[in-house]
């Protein structure tokens, strides 16, 4: 029995130190040890969710948390990881914040959301910002989208409440802040940061 203990102990101590490194060479926060894992009786704060259908096992990806900078960078609006179903391709449309690449869709998986209580839908625009001679910060191009893609992203959740954005299905919420140094997204595998 000592040893099957000791055997416990020293995989665990193993596994502790094989952690995925940030940008400053820090060990990533291990969303399963940190944040509350959430069950039927309702979201919490920091919450990590597995599949919005109740299915646990369908190859969604683990969650991956971004700098601790990004996380709710103004009141109301918060940071989370989706994977969505594309349900409308809008196109590259461009405004005062330069080109961003327009999505509507729906949430169909959420591997972590950093302020669980402000999300009220799962109807949602995306707003990716292209990157441009000025404005380096966006995704390094335009992701080749169509109806009925599943895209994985990572950025700011703004609540419908407060979006002032609207679908084929009504009001929605906008996700944005998808690329560095807070989110991205993944489509047939490949990552655009």
């Amino acid at each position: 029995m000592s040893r099957l203990v000791v055997g416990l102990f020293l995989g665990l101590s193993l596994l502790g130190g094989c952690r995925e490194l940030d940008g400053t060479g820090a060990p990533l926060t291990d969303a399963g040890f940190d944040l509350q894992t959430i069950g039927d009786a309702g979201l919490g704060d920091g919450a990590v969710l597995r599949d919005l259908g109740g299915a646990a096992d369908q190859g969604w990806p683990a969650p991956m948390l971004p700098p601790a900078s990004c996380f709710q960078r103004s009141a109301g609006v918060t940071g989370i990881q989706v994977v969505l179903r594309v349900d409308e391709y809008k196109g590259v449309k461009t405004g005062r914040n330069g080109p961003h690449e327009i999505v509507h869709g729906t949430i169909i998986n959420t591997p972590w959301v950093y302020k669980a209580s402000i999300i009220d839908t799962t109807n949602v625009e995306v707003a990716m910002n292209i990157q441009t001679a000025t404005d380096m910060t966006g995704l390094p191009k335009e992701i080749p989208l169509k109806a009925r893609d599943q895209i994985e992203v990572e950025g700011e959740y703004i609540p419908k409440a407060t979006a002032s954005a609207t679908t084929a299905l009504g009001p929605a919420a906008v996700i944005h802040f998808t690329h560095d140094p807070c989110g991205y997204a993944v489509l047939g595998g490949v990552k655009y940061k």
